[in-house]
């Protein structure tokens, strides 16, 4: 009957007294269970830069919506690419739940694996349309706002066997987060 794990406690006093932050039971189950069978967790990835809908940016970019996740940018050959979620697209929602952040957005995603699908609901010009997206694991190389990644693995063969699901930076270009 677990509930979910306690990773940190945010107490402005020091004492045991706050804020608890906890991974849900569902994860930690599916983060075992991966541990188990592949000897290091699958994490799916969508393949976006991603940035909470508030009212500044939706009079900015013209967003009817006020809630939500607007995508910043897409990886170069990512899962969103490939189900033609483009910069600026909004996504309400995934698999028919709502999605109002972007913490809503990640925790609905770390819910699958690669090689999942998932229908994507988002605004793209204040029209909805609804995608089907191939999730992709970290193995594959992303290239998102000008900086390319790939999994550690690649680059350190000798790394320890925990490192497998690990990326690293594997060049940099400019983009709109270098200054």
């Amino acid at each position: 009957e677990l509930i979910g794990i306690n990773t940190a406690i945010a107490a402005p006093t020091g004492t045991f007294a706050g804020y608890a932050f906890a991974i849900p039971s569902a994860l930690v189950k599916r983060i075992t269970d991966d541990l188990k069978k592949y000897g290091t967790v699958q994490r799916a990835m969508l393949g976006v830069g991603i940035q909470n809908v508030d009212a500044d940016l939706a009079k900015k970019e013209g967003l009817k919506q006020l809630s939500g996740v607007y995508i910043a940018n897409v990886g170069k050959n990512s899962a969103a690419q490939k189900a033609d979620i483009k910069e600026k697209d909004v996504i309400v929602a995934i698999n028919g739940d709502r999605v109002k952040n972007t913490a809503e957005r990640q925790e609905k995603v770390a819910q699958y694996k690669p090689n999942d699908k998932l229908r994507v609901t988002f605004y793209r010009k204040n029209k909805e349309k609804t995608v089907t997206v191939v999730l992709q694991g970290e193995e594959i190389q992303n290239e998102i706002a000008g900086a390319t990644f790939e999994n550690l693995q690649k680059q350190l063969p000798e790394s320890p066997k925990g490192e497998k699901g690990r990326v690293c930076l594997k060049s940099l270009k400019e983009g709109p987060w270098k200054k």
